[in-house]
């Protein structure tokens, strides 16, 4: 791995800058994630304080859906998370957007009445924040765990504790929009760099950079909360490993592991955070042949990859909505419960023989 290293954090904004995965950002990303903010807005405008699940999905999308169809937040503005916001009293919801966007108080004051007093399961400070960020960029940031860690590894904050709110997001805050300010780009811009810098390591005052970081596709924005995930689970399912169905990529990585050899692969030799996700080996007639694997919640996240030069053999995910996906998919939402089931009746055979 090469890395090249930033004495300051001029040099690694400008590094960031200069690199290719900024510039695919700004050219194919940073346009259309500002018509979505302003159409977001709009919506949120235009019915106010009739909040319906139809009209907050949409809003939801609006925001979210990235040119590739891909979300732009992760699991924050995703199923399941999204289901437990929604799940709430329609007047809770109306009642928490009224009281953080239009109530005409201290937006400080109003997020700590949002998050401690009209609490919403699956709601928190990155939700709250981002609908402050849509109804003024220039004024708000966008407050997640990866914004934050960005401006922790910068040495502008330490870790924000306790539970005042207001306090911590001012702090942040203002640090964020200094940071934006100080390196002259978009407040639309300020989450993805804060993003990406979430990543870098950060030693006696400089900077280290993976040089595949900066040659890769656009990141998108993790936007999971520690608030946010002790509830989200999915379907019950006994899958030995797991109680629960997946509901993110790490849950398929997860069964993938426990049931590789059943599935076909034998033998894993490395698993990774770029393109493609995993490579191992497949057990064949003729020996052991080496796959690539892509690991997906969903197949259809698999398009954002399609022009990308490296190879890749199968997708595996928990569930195919994408048939006509270009390799094949292994579905683990069909194969595992297959596969736990004729195990089952195998030991059963076995026990009345």
């Amino acid at each position: 791995m090469s890395e090249i290293r930033f004495d300051s954090e001029k040099e690694l904004v400008e590094g960031i800058k200069q690199s290719q995965v900024y510039k695919d950002f700004s050219s194919k990303y940073i346009g259309p994630k500002i018509d979505r903010e302003k159409e977001a807005w709009r919506l949120l405008s235009e019915h106010r304080g009739q909040y319906t699940r139809e009209i907050l999905n949409q809003v939801f999308d609006t925001v979210d859906l990235d040119p590739n169809n891909k979300r732009w937040f992760g699991s924050l503005l995703a199923a399941p998370n999204r289901n437990l916001i929604l799940g709430s009293e329609p007047s809770l919801i109306n009642q928490w957007f009224e009281e953080l966007l239009f109530s005409g108080k201290d937006p400080l004051v109003s997020l700590n009445t949002c998050m401690k007093q009209f609490k919403i399961k699956g709601a928190s400070k990155g939700l709250a924040t981002l609908l402050l960020y849509l109804s003024n960029p220039e004024k708000y940031s966008i407050w997640v765990n990866a914004t934050q860690e960005g401006l922790i590894v910068l040495g502008r904050i330490t870790d924000l504790k306790g539970q005042d709110w207001g306090e911590n997001y001012t702090q942040f805050n203002s640090e964020a929009i200094d940071f934006r300010k100080n390196h002259g780009f978009l407040p639309q811009e300020t989450d993805w760099f804060l993003t990406f810098i979430s990543s870098i390591e950060s030693e006696d005052n400089y900077f280290r950079v993976d040089e595949e970081a900066l040659r890769s596709e656009p990141i998108t924005i993790p936007g999971d909360d520690e608030s946010d995930i002790d509830d989200v689970v999915g379907e019950p399912m006994e899958l030995r490993v797991m109680r629960w169905t997946p509901t993110n990529e790490m849950g398929v990585v997860a069964l993938f592991i426990e049931f590789r050899k059943q599935l076909g692969f034998p033998i894993i030799e490395v698993i990774r955070t770029r393109f493609p996700d995993a490579a191992v080996f497949e057990s064949s007639s003729k020996g052991y042949i080496r796959r690539y694997i892509e690991f997906e919640f969903r197949s259809s996240s698999y398009r954002a990859h399609l022009k990308t030069k490296r190879r890749c053999h199968y997708v595996v995910c928990w569930e195919n909505d994408w048939k006509d996906c270009p390799i094949p998919v292994f579905e683990l939402k069909q194969r595992i419960p297959d596969i736990i089931k004729m195990e089952n009746d195998k030991l059963e055979a076995q026990q009345c023989g």
